[in-house]
């Protein structure tokens, strides 16, 4: 499996980390503020 890492958890970095899950990405994001919940329910699904 391919793996990616997203460095910061705003929209573009959602974005993207839910973009690379969908296209068969291994995904690590990491932010070192908070992260929106909102945000954060999805990517743990």
């Amino acid at each position: 499996m391919k793996k990616i890492v997203v460095l910061g958890g705003g929209i573009s970095g959602y974005g993207s980390a839910v973009l690379a899950k969908k296209q068969g990405f291994d995904v690590l994001l990491s932010d070192a503020g908070h992260l929106a919940d909102k945000y954060r329910k999805v990517l743990d699904e």
